[in-house]
């Protein structure tokens, strides 16, 4: 029964589908689009609409705000009322306090006596200020008496000319005597200052101790081998090229002939040792070697070094 059942089913089907839709076959309803496209078209709807609603919304505000009330009519008088500050005059002020009567004072004045006596009392302190502070300079001669001068000496730079109206110095007599200082005793002289001087004078004037002669080192004398000898370097190129190679590594010299060194071309030799080949060491000097090759001979420094081309 299964399989009779499903062949007619699959038969309905097939005839369904053969037979062309006429004006009563209903339409086909379309699928429902889904994924991620409709999913962001309908964010970006939702954000549309959200920017929409803002600005209708701040608009509304903008349009619904009361305008600035303005000033009443009672605040402007009062802002048209209100004074300018008056400048402030300084010179009215003392005139609210009330100016104290002017009494007039009698300044007690000095007759010319008082002065002249002052004066003289001045003069005779000074002197005696400058005695005790300079008491060498004071002259042994004695002063003259009171009563033979008539008016104190003024000191240096002091006028003592009276006014118009004031009376002569000279015919009012001192106060007092001045004291005269006595003459200032020399200090008596350190005992052992005269022959210290004396000693200082004989010593500067004798002659000081020789210096000790300093013996230097003697010189060392030129070689007489080295003299004459040329230079590796100076010889000419043809007489040069046969000679091998050559190079001064350490170098060790003395005043004793047996304690002279030298490493020439990493070899340890002495004063007539063979190098390689014909070549020998004649002399160590103090500047460098002196080497013979055959015949010749020639000097060669410490910073020379030879290197024959090929």
């Amino acid at each position: 029964m299964s399989y009779l059942l499903k062949a007619l089913e699959r038969s309905d089907a097939e005839r369904r589908n053969a037979t062309a839709p006429g004006l009563h076959t209903p339409a086909p309803r379309p699928a429902a689009i889904e994924g991620p496209p409709a999913r962001r078209m309908l964010w970006m709807a939702l954000v549309v609409v959200a920017v929409l609603a803002v600005g209708l919304g701040w608009a509304l505000l903008r349009d619904g705000a009361p305008p600035p009330a303005s000033p009443s009519a009672d605040e402007a008088s009062a802002v048209a009322v209100v004074p300018e500050p008056e400048p402030i005059a300084l010179a009215a002020a003392p005139s609210a306090v009330p100016a104290e009567p002017v009494v007039a004072r009698r300044v007690p004045t000095l007759d010319a006596e008082a002065i002249a006596a002052a004066r003289t009392r001045m003069l005779a302190e000074r002197r005696q200020r400058q005695a005790r502070a300079e008491p060498s300079r004071v002259e042994s001669a004695p002063l003259p008496a009171s009563g033979d001068r008539d008016e104190p000496e003024p000191a240096s730079g002091v006028e003592l000319a009276a006014g118009p109206d004031e009376p002569a110095i000279e015919a009012l007599p001192p106060e007092r005597e001045p004291v005269s200082t006595p003459p200032a005793e020399p200090a008596p002289a350190h005992p052992l200052a005269e022959p210290v001087v004396v000693e200082a004078i004989a010593s500067r004037r004798s002659p000081g101790p020789q210096p000790r002669s300093v013996h230097a080192p003697p010189q060392r004398p030129a070689t007489p081998a080295t003299s004459g000898v040329p230079n590796l370097f100076d010889l000419p190129i043809e007489r040069r090229l046969d000679i091998p190679q050559v190079g001064i590594s350490m170098h060790v010299y003395s005043d004793t002939a047996a304690e002279r060194l030298a490493r020439i071309n990493g070899r340890l030799s002495r004063e007539g040792d063979a190098l390689d080949g014909a070549l020998r060491l004649r002399e160590v000097t103090p500047d460098g070697v002196i080497l013979e090759f055959g015949d010749r001979a020639f000097s060669l420094r410490l910073d020379q070094r030879w290197l024959p081309p090929h």
